[in-house]
């Protein structure tokens, strides 16, 4: 369009003034129309900036006006709670803590550690060399003695054949299912609940930690959690066959499991090597099981996990004279705000503490601090 202008404009030099002023003025009125056009985009662009000025500020406006709506999931004065844990002696730890939920209530926990929780643990004689033969043979049991039973404990240490109760009506040993571990010996509880209609059961162990047992939908699979529970006798698959009367009562009951346990030939020609190896690839019963090592030519067991409840069991058929005690289990022991608690671990406890996962540090025994649970 300039172009053409110019173009004409060179063109009117030709011409006399008064034809140059009368097509000029004809220009001109053509031209209003479209300059008019202009004007009015240049206007309403103006305005979309003005308008998206607004939007970006009432969109402002709006979600911080959310953060003061309660039900809104922006809800910005809800109050969050922070941990902090301070111990009494400086330079040490006695305990990490972290929360694993919103609602943990505010408070300060004055904790005290009297002794954590150890792994059992045992030692053999010395000798020259752990490849040497031993000269030992015979069969050792690792987590039994090679004969299950299934009793019920009348009395601290004291047994009888199981006692039917509640919606257990009878309990017996049974084969373990391929590929799973038999249960350690141990006292377990059945728990039974109703829920929605249904009743439901988990076995638990002694330290209340739901154990894996077959589902009862008919698949191959296992289960730590709630399940339904069937009418009738029922697999575990772990060494347990428990027979069901689900319209009896929702007590708890509890039985003491003697495990099996796994079994191991020992040779004359064996060695402490050779024997540690095929400890430690044994399958051996859950919660009782050890591992072996060999520390100063001595061949040591040590329990898989700390606490009373996870003592080792085995029998020394073949005389291998496990006799030195390195370490007993023992559960940690603390108190909280006065309060006596023991546990089987030392880490990962989250039943102390409502929505808190506390660790007790290495350097916790006869130390204590302090846990604050403020809102921030």
């Amino acid at each position: 369009m300039a172009s053409s202008i110019s173009s004409i404009d060179s063109l009117m030099t030709n011409l006399a003034p008064t034809f140059q002023t009368t097509i000029k003025a004809i220009i001109e009125a053509e031209s209003a129309p479209l300059n008019q056009v202009k004007a009015q985009k240049d206007s309403l662009e103006l305005r979309r900036g003005v308008f998206n000025d607004l939007k970006t500020n009432f969109d402002s406006l709006q979600n911080a006006l959310k953060a003061l709506i309660s039900t809104e999931a922006s809800y910005g004065l809800k109050m969050t709670p922070k941990l902090s844990v301070a111990p009494a002696l400086a330079g040490s730890a006695v305990a990490t803590a972290s929360l694993s939920a919103e609602t943990a209530p505010t408070a300060d926990y004055s904790l005290a550690v009297s002794q954590l929780a150890k792994a059992h643990s045992l030692a053999s004689a010395a000798v020259a060399s752990p490849d040497l033969a031993l000269g030992k043979s015979g069969t050792f049991w690792m987590g039994g003695t090679g004969v299950a039973d299934l009793q019920t404990e009348t009395s601290p240490g004291v047994y009888s054949p199981f006692v039917a109760a509640g919606s257990l009506t009878a309990a017996s040993t049974a084969l373990v299912a391929s590929g799973q571990r038999e249960l350690g010996t141990g006292t377990y509880t059945l728990q039974v609940r109703d829920s929605a209609g249904v009743r439901q059961f988990r076995l638990v162990n002694a330290d209340s930690n739901p154990v894996s047992l077959r589902k009862t939908d008919g698949s191959n699979a296992f289960t730590a959690d709630w399940q339904a529970m069937p009418s009738g006798a029922y697999d575990t698959g772990r060494g347990q066959t428990l027979t069901f009367n689900p319209n009896n009562g929702l007590e708890s009951v509890s039985f003491y499991y003697t495990a099996r346990g796994t079994s191991l030939q020992v040779s004359a020609t064996d060695t402490q090597r050779s024997l540690m190896n095929a400890i430690n690839a044994a399958e051996q019963p859950e919660g009782r099981h050890f591992t072996a090592a060999i520390v100063a030519n001595q061949l040591t067991l040590t329990a898989a996990q700390t606490g009373e409840n996870h003592g080792m069991v085995f029998s020394d058929g073949a005389g291998l004279g496990f006799n030195t005690l390195l370490q007993s289990a023992q559960n940690a022991q603390f108190t909280l705000n006065g309060m006596s608690v023991s546990r089987a671990s030392n880490t990962g406890l989250t039943d102390v503490l409502e929505g808190v996962t506390l660790n007790l540090a290495g350097d916790a025994e006869g130390k204590s601090a302090l846990l604050s649970i403020s809102a921030s």
